[in-house]
């Protein structure tokens, strides 16, 4: 079964093509960080290659950002034991 990811849309201002670029210019500029933050995120292009560090994201549409708190929770096993509870 093939599937499609939210953060690889095909929408204005989606960042999935520009990827290798933004994260080789963060490595080379920036070195090793813990905290990164996606002032535009959309709907998560960039900020889901960096799910090993904290995240701060923004966006103006409500939709991304319940996107992006419900990507975090099932990332930090809150829903999971939610739901076994």
């Amino acid at each position: 079964m093939t599937t499609t990811k939210i953060n690889n849309r095909r929408y204005l201002g989606n960042k999935y093509r520009l990827l290798p670029f933004i994260t080789e210019v963060i490595s080379a500029e920036c070195g090793d960080f813990g905290t990164f933050a996606d002032i535009f995120a959309g709907t998560g292009a960039v900020s889901s290659a960096y799910t090993d560090k904290r995240l701060i994201t923004n966006d103006i549409l409500y939709s991304n950002y319940l996107r992006e708190y419900i990507e975090s929770e099932f990332k930090d096993g809150k829903i999971n034991a939610r739901l076994a509870a």
